[in-house]
């Protein structure tokens, strides 16, 4: 409706629009935020399997760690892992039972 684009995810009931330009003036990338973003919902769902997104965004683990506790804060932190837990969720694997190869960014 705003000419802007939509993109969905296999298996995901999430869809994001992307503006060609953003509305904000942005004092870094605007790529950092969004990924800084997403850091709590990776520590939450992804399990074993935060390291795979932190390789793809280039985040290292220290770095994440940092990131994470500036941008949460320990309540924050709890009633997002009570989320987890409300959707009775301990573990994700489930997910990823069907493609248990995840590839790192280093073999393209």
């Amino acid at each position: 409706m705003c000419g802007s684009s939509l993109e969905t995810v296999i298996c995901s009931q999430v869809g994001h629009i992307f503006r060609n330009d953003s509305p904000y003036n942005w004092s870094v990338n605007v790529e950092d935020p969004l990924k800084r973003n997403l850091l709590p919902l990776t520590e939450v769902w992804l399990d074993d399997y935060k390291q795979c997104f932190h390789e793809r965004i280039g985040y290292k683990l220290d770095n994440t760690i940092r990131h994470l506790d500036q941008c949460l804060e320990i309540n924050l932190k709890k009633s997002t892992v009570k989320l987890a837990e409300c959707f009775g969720s301990v573990n994700q694997q489930w997910k990823f039972n069907r493609r248990p190869y995840l590839p790192s960014v280093n073999s393209r």
